[in-house]
């Protein structure tokens, strides 16, 4: 029976933990914590979805190529050439990805929800779920949340305007 990754909440005053636990509910340990009053938090964010938005280019263009190359299947191979190709592009396009989420998710982040299970085109899938769905949206909030205190704290009062 496939284990699924479940994320639990724990907020304080700096940051957030989100810890990791398996389908049922039971903590690995393992947890990602992002620190809410970090500038450089929103920075990863942008160049997450930036380095993201690049490997699926290059995926999409390398997939294009090999499909535009005659196909053959060498004597005494199972699999054709560009089904070959195909799955080494899957394999570095796998490797990039992981490389981009453990820049934000922080060293190892995407072994940490990984729990043990090999890093494959199913669980990247999840893990990119994962951030967009689960994480950013409560980052976000975060972020929204710290931006109305700043604009709070420096607004000018009325009594402040010089005339």
């Amino acid at each position: 029976m496939e284990e699924k990754q479940y994320i639990k909440l724990d907020e304080n005053k700096h940051g957030v933990k989100l810890w990791i636990t398996t389908a049922d509910g039971v903590e690995t340990g393992e947890y990602l914590e992002f620190y809410m009053t970090s500038i450089e938090l929103l920075d990863k964010w942008d160049k997450l979805l930036e380095e993201d938005k690049k490997a699926r280019n290059w995926f999409n263009q390398e997939q294009v190529i090999i499909n535009k190359k005659q196909d053959f299947t060498p004597k005494g191979k199972y699999c054709s050439n560009n089904t070959r190709l195909k799955l080494k592009a899957q394999k570095e396009f796998i490797l990039k990805e992981k490389e981009i989420y453990d820049m934000f998710l922080g060293e190892h982040g995407v072994d940490k929800l990984l729990n043990g299970k090999p890093l494959e085109w199913d669980t990247l899938m999840r893990i990119d779920k994962i951030i967009k769905e689960q994480i950013f949206p409560y980052l976000q909030q975060n972020l929204k949340s710290i931006d109305e205190e700043i604009k709070n704290k420096y607004k000018v009062q009325e009594t402040e305007v010089l005339e």
